[in-house]
């Protein structure tokens, strides 16, 4: 099988590291970054729309809520409720005793954010409480996905992924294998899903039986995210500079492409791009042919 990985489009987004990027619909994304902001792209044109300020540290994570409203989490220590449109912010969540890393909406009117204070908190959007604090990382947590209605799975500085029950917020499962930090998480069923490590290993889970059923092994440094990509490749980034497009099932490495500065984040727009940002500011918008 042919494919290559070709940059189409380079923007100077930011000053300073992008952290996380988010698809909010077919033509715009959103951007956080080590400046404190957030801003809105369309990616197709590289036009920036708008900037969102307030984070008085790096912002770590922007999700979508709905059509109008999205969520941050910052090192700041606070979550905020933003509006889309018009660039307000709604709600200032505050609780966690350190660095605020991830978020992640749940169903109406919940929310889960995980913190460098080791614990995963549970948050109510209608009365704008903290509703629970959920402990069993022994260190900060990196990731959160979603997995299906009753189940999330977390990745940790800890080396491990925890798999939790929603309703009760007791652990299920522990899933051990990176030797070191957990940086990123994806999802690719409700049986599987991928975590991108420290150690340089990108893992695929079985998530049923606890087991890894893959391991994409090629990167040099610490591999900063890792997400499916049409159902048969893994798409990932790295501190070594390079991303590298992968066989799924079989873990066969099929194309690298050198970046200037390191690649940090990685998301997927369609079944042919991908945007990327880098420890510059850069975000990068790659077309994947395979």
């Amino acid at each position: 099988m042919t494919s290559s990985l070709n940059v189409i489009q380079s923007v100077q987004a930011h000053e300073g590291w992008i952290r996380h990027i988010n698809r909010v619909n077919s033509h715009h994304i959103l951007t956080t970054s080590d400046d404190c902001t957030v801003k809105l792209w369309n990616w197709h044109t590289g036009n920036l729309i708008r900037v969102y300020e307030g984070h008085q540290d790096v912002v770590r994570q922007a999700h979508l809520l709905d059509d109008e409203h999205f969520l941050t989490a910052s090192f700041d220590r606070t979550l905020r409720l933003w509006n889309l449109g018009r660039g307000e912010i709604i709600r200032t969540f505050e609780g966690h005793e350190s660095a605020v890393r991830v978020i992640l909406p749940l169903d109406p009117p919940y929310i889960i954010s995980g913190s460098e204070d080791e614990t995963l908190r549970l948050w109510n959007l209608e009365t704008n409480q903290q509703e629970r604090i959920i402990r069993g990382h022994t260190e900060w947590i990196n990731g959160i996905i979603r997995v299906d209605q009753h189940r999330i799975l977390s990745g940790s500085g800890d080396y491990t992924l925890r798999l939790w029950d929603t309703k009760t917020w007791e652990t299920i499962r522990i899933f051990t294998g990176h030797t070191h930090w957990v940086a990123n998480l994806a999802y690719v069923d409700q049986n599987h899903a991928l975590s991108a490590g420290s150690d340089g290993d990108i893992r695929l889970w079985d998530l049923e039986h606890g087991e890894t059923i893959q391991i994409y092994r090629e990167h040099t440094n610490s591999v900063r995210s890792a997400i499916p990509f049409k159902d048969e490749w893994v798409v990932s980034v790295s501190f070594d500079q390079t991303m590298r497009l992968w066989k799924l099932a079989s873990g066969q490495l099929l194309e690298t492409l050198a970046f200037t500065h390191a690649p940090l984040y990685v998301a997927a727009l369609d079944e042919q791009h991908v945007a990327v940002g880098d420890e510059v500011g850069l975000l990068h918008i790659v077309q994947i042919q395979c």
